[in-house]
């Protein structure tokens, strides 16, 4: 991972111009290297929750935070939570599958309606 984040951050370096490097030596700082791990997974679900989001599977593939079901003076103020919740946690990514099996297993799954989806097609 941290070769990853070093060829970013030269990637980065190499197309910006001079005037930018401090403002992104300061975002680099800010950046934490921390990967979420299997075992965070349960605690990471429960925060978000918390937060006053409703995290869902949507299939085997797909997962959401659920802050976008929220009004938008609720979705808007609730993002600094979800941005410190997330810098904690680190990226998560690699765990994408693991975190739809964890909400299929705690039933926070979203129903497709699937009479719906027939008379579509």
């Amino acid at each position: 991972m941290k070769t990853l984040f070093a060829e970013r951050r030269q990637l980065l370096l190499a197309d910006l111009r001079v005037d930018e490097i401090p403002k992104l030596r300061r975002l680099v700082e800010q950046t934490t290297e921390m990967t979420m791990t299997k075992e965070q997974i349960a605690d990471f679900i429960h925060e978000v929750v918390a937060a006053g989001c409703d995290p869902v599977a949507v299939g085997d593939d797909c997962w959401l935070v659920g802050d976008a079901d929220l009004p938008p003076d609720e979705c808007l103020a609730i993002q600094p939570t979800l941005d410190e919740i997330g810098r904690r946690y680190g990226d998560r990514d690699h765990l994408h599958f693991e975190i739809i099996d964890h909400l299929h297993s705690i039933g926070r799954v979203f129903a497709i309606d699937t009479q719906h989806k027939q008379s579509i097609n």
